[in-house]
């Protein structure tokens, strides 16, 4: 019989084959996020990595300054609103709003080598009598934010440092998340 009837695999297929099945053995083992349940401490500080870098490229790619206000239960992005010159508090993207961490968290703020009390939020801030209200560009007020941010992202790409640090209640479990000036972050669970 000839090689009509034959079937296999080519050599170039099952290179290709092989090369797949070890890059996705690598990514598996080169990753301990994804061999192990990550703890929801952990999982709160690398969301909030990830929600920090989306706030640096919509900054970039629209020009703004936004900002990150820390409280003892979560974190909310402000708008510096070029017009006012006022921050105010992000509601309408449903990615860079207020999030909050699991209850057993107590996060810890230094910002440029000062540690920060953590405050709980303040009511939203009412005008007064002089001061004009804000509108949005379909006519509708937007909130300013009752305080400042303790982090801005500046549109040019720079942050101001801080170093967040997470203990969790009765446990020894602990996460950083430490960011420069230029935006690089790092975390570790490592105490230093």
């Amino acid at each position: 019989m000839g090689s009509k009837g034959a079937h296999g695999f080519s050599l170039i297929e099952l290179l290709v084959t092989i090369v797949i099945i070890g890059m996705a053995a690598a990514i598996v083992l080169l990753n301990p996020r994804i061999l192990r349940k990550t703890p929801p401490h952990e999982e709160a500080v690398f969301e909030l990595a990830s929600r920090i870098e989306l706030a640096r490229d919509e900054a970039a790619l629209q020009g703004r300054n936004f900002g990150i206000r820390f409280y003892p239960d979560g974190y909310t992005f402000l708008d510096l609103d070029p017009e006012s010159g006022a921050w105010v508090t992000m509601t309408d993207d449903q990615l860079l709003t207020r999030a909050e961490f699991p209850r057993d968290m107590i996060p810890e703020l230094t910002v440029d080598d000062r540690q920060i009390e953590l405050d709980p939020p303040s009511d939203a801030v009412d005008p007064d009598d002089d001061e004009e209200p804000l509108f949005d560009g379909f006519g509708n007020i937007i909130e300013r934010a009752a305080e400042p941010p303790h982090v801005v992202i500046l549109a040019s790409g720079e942050v101001t440092p801080y170093i967040l640090e997470i203990e969790l209640i009765g446990s020894d479990d602990y996460i950083r998340l430490d960011s420069d000036f230029f935006g690089e972050m790092s975390i570790s669970t490592e105490r230093e």
